[in-house]
């Protein structure tokens, strides 16, 4: 089942990460907003992890900022390999950004926003 922009942004507010929340929201009301390739992807748990540990360590050298990655990377580092995330992943005319959802869309794992 795919999410509405409203359920996202109330399972938006689950995060702690303030800064990141604010910014989900923003890019999800922007109106230019739209869904990456229509629907989420499945990331296997296993998998996603070096893959945002990877995207960490290169923000870190070019310095760019990837607000929620972080914070992303804790709380998918919880959960057990085999187990299978949902990542809703948007792009604008002001940023792109990523969410990862609990297959039953009821929670949120975590966020990842780039201004551009």
């Amino acid at each position: 089942m795919n999410l509405n922009v409203d359920d996202l942004i109330k399972l938006v507010k689950q995060l702690s990460d303030r800064e990141s929340a604010e910014k989900m929201v923003d890019l999800l009301k922007d109106k230019d907003v739209h869904l990456v390739d229509g629907s989420p992807t499945h990331e296997v748990v296993g998998d996603l992890l070096p893959t945002l540990r990877a995207r960490a360590k290169n923000a870190l050298r070019t310095g760019k900022i990837i607000y929620g990655l972080e914070e992303s990377i804790r709380k998918i580092d919880k959960l057990d390999f085999p187990e299978v995330v949902l990542g809703y992943g948007f792009i604008s005319s002001t940023g792109a950004g990523k969410m990862y959802i609990s297959v039953d869309n009821t929670q949120v794992f975590g966020v990842t926003i780039v201004d551009r």
